[in-house]
């Protein structure tokens, strides 16, 4: 004990006997069992580790670092900016520093959520098992440590270190710092406010960013108008997210691999820059409801778009891209790479593309276009196959719902569900057309042998030339 003597007195607030030790603090005991030690700092910066038993640790004044080892402990870091860690803990915790009233609450799931109280304390560092973390509305520092963690820093500027493993961390409000370490991590911007940087570390990793709501007219929240620019920092090896709309954002990304922006339900716009001295290789949007655009046309990294509901205009950039339109009458444009294209919402139910008329262009490369699957639920009496744009009568042609293919060219694939006997190829013109009334031609699923069962249209495709399409030419129609 560093060569203190320890003094035998009673507490004078407690019945029991008291050991002291100057350097240390105090071991409250019966006769024959030591059942609790209390640590005190001072107005320093302090370290206190505490023992096997049930300890109580109080920091008073400077930043301290509170370590209660094996038992159930208290901890009240007092004044200045204090630590808890459980790094020498193997089977996880689930933490929130404002979890109990003000003060923060630990529960050790393997244990039977038993669980510690932790008072005034701002910093937390995780255990070596799979840990979740949450912080106060101040300033916090969480670190994960090992294990696949999830942290969440709540309000204040908060450092969010998830250490080794795959780990999911949420920044919030203010100016936060999130970092992946080693495992494939993915770190998530809410609707917050501010200047963010986010590192990914080692690992392939995924920054989320979700699109912002506004306060309504009645006192409530409505879905935002997000305008975004993904493009390079001043550092050209790092990644700049601009939100120009509803207060300013800014993330700073480093050794990112996967970007995905998520709209909420407003009209949201994302223009996407080059970035080939990036980590950046595939960038994910989803517009959910609203009129939404994407332009990712100097993009070398890969698109995967999805626009949701509303009448979406998504256009590609220099890969292989998969533009989904989703529900509405969207504009898909696939520019460079052998992209794929669907009109349609991919998880709309047995109906895709009713009622809906998209235009596909497919740009350079080979591409395809996509206008049926094999989506739909399987069972007796149903069919897993689906066509796009079919209306459901019979008695129909199928003209008010159809994709225009504007740019059809040799190496492009037209994919379709069942076989070329389903089909026909007509020429169209008059207020069909969409290029040449002499050039269009249409592609029908056949309903029935009567001509009370008119052929049902599914897609015009645009200044192709008579007898250019022929359905058993498997360089031109992929079925399903």
């Amino acid at each position: 004990m560093g060569g203190f003597a320890p003094t035998q007195g009673r507490c004078p607030c407690t019945p029991f006997f008291v050991l002291h030790w100057p350097e240390k603090g105090c071991i409250y005991s019966t006769k024959d069992k030591q059942i609790m030690a209390v640590f005190t700092g001072d107005n320093n910066d302090n370290v206190l580790i505490g023992s096997t038993d049930n300890d109580r640790l109080f920091g008073l004044g400077g930043n301290d670092f509170l370590d209660g080892g094996l038992g159930f402990d208290q901890f009240d870091g007092g004044e200045g900016n204090d630590t808890v860690t459980y790094s020498f803990f193997n089977g996880g915790i689930t933490a929130n520093l404002q979890g109990f009233g003000q003060n923060g609450l630990v529960s050790f799931p393997s244990l039977g959520n038993q669980s510690e109280i932790l008072i005034s304390i701002e910093n937390l560092i995780g255990s070596q098992g799979n840990d979740s973390i949450t912080g106060s509305a101040g300033n916090n520092t969480l670190f994960g440590g090992a294990g696949n963690d999830s942290l969440f820093g709540r309000d204040g500027v908060d450092v969010l270190d998830g250490g080794d493993g795959d780990d999911n961390i949420s920044g919030d409000k203010n100016d936060d710092t999130m970092l992946g370490g080693a495992g494939d991590d993915r770190l998530l911007w809410i609707d917050g406010d501010g200047s963010d940087i986010i590192s990914g570390g080692t690992g392939n990793d995924t920054v989320q960013f979700t699109g912002a709501t506004t306060f309504a007219p009645n006192g409530g929240t409505k879905p935002g108008d997000d305008i975004l620019t993904l493009g390079l920092d001043f550092n050209t090896s790092k990644v700049l997210l601009k939100r120009t709309s509803l207060g300013p954002v800014t993330l700073t990304l480093d050794s990112v691999e996967t970007v995905f922006v998520a709209g909420v339900e407003g009209n949201d716009r994302l223009t996407v820059g080059e970035l080939s001295a990036t980590a950046v290789r595939l960038i994910q949007f989803s517009g959910l409801s609203g009129n939404d655009f994407i332009n990712a046309d100097n993009s070398v990294a890969t698109i995967d778009a999805n626009g949701g509901d509303g009448n979406d205009s998504l256009f590609s950039g220099n890969r292989d891209d998969l533009l989904e339109g989703g529900s509405g009458n969207d504009f898909l444009v696939g520019r460079l790479g052998s992209d794929r294209l669907v009109g349609v919402n991919l998880g709309g139910g047995s109906a895709p593309g009713r009622g809906e008329q998209d235009t596909l262009f497919g740009g350079a490369g080979p591409d395809r276009f996509i206008l049926g699957d094999r989506g739909g639920t399987s069972g007796p009496g149903r069919d897993p196959r689906r066509v796009f744009y079919d209306d459901g009568n019979n008695g129909s042609d199928g003209v008010s719902d159809f994709a225009v293919i504007g740019d059809f060219a040799a190496g492009d694939t037209i994919q379709l569900v069942g076989s070329a006997s389903d089909y026909a190829i007509q020429n169209v013109g008059g207020s069909l057309s969409r290029g040449s009334t002499t050039q269009d031609v249409g592609i029908f699923r056949k309903n029935g042998p009567t001509a009370f069962q008119p052929d049902e249209l599914i897609a015009i495709v645009q200044d192709v030339g008579s007898g250019a399409l022929n359905l058993n030419n498997r360089s031109q129609f992929g079925f399903v």
